[in-house]
């Protein structure tokens, strides 16, 4: 219990500073929105350039096939 701090009471009192909800929602928001976001555009961006240099590989193929799949009506 290293991180709580005691109070005169003998109990055990949580930090309710505004630094510690500043730091939670800086946390929530790399963990949740910036990191997923960059794994996707780099997903996608590393898609578009091996689409765009290599045209004929087996991945681009499958990807083709998969979008066809997914949006051909």
């Amino acid at each position: 219990m290293a991180n709580k701090t005691s109070n005169e009471s003998g109990g055990v009192a949580e930090p309710d500073t505004p630094e510690v909800e500043s730091a939670s929602n800086l946390g929530f928001f790399v963990g949740w929105v910036a990191l997923p976001g960059l794994v996707v555009a780099f997903i996608i961006g590393l898609g578009a350039h091996w689409g765009a240099r290599h045209p004929d590989a087996w991945f681009v193929d499958a990807v083709k096939w998969v979008a066809a799949k997914l949006f051909a009506g």
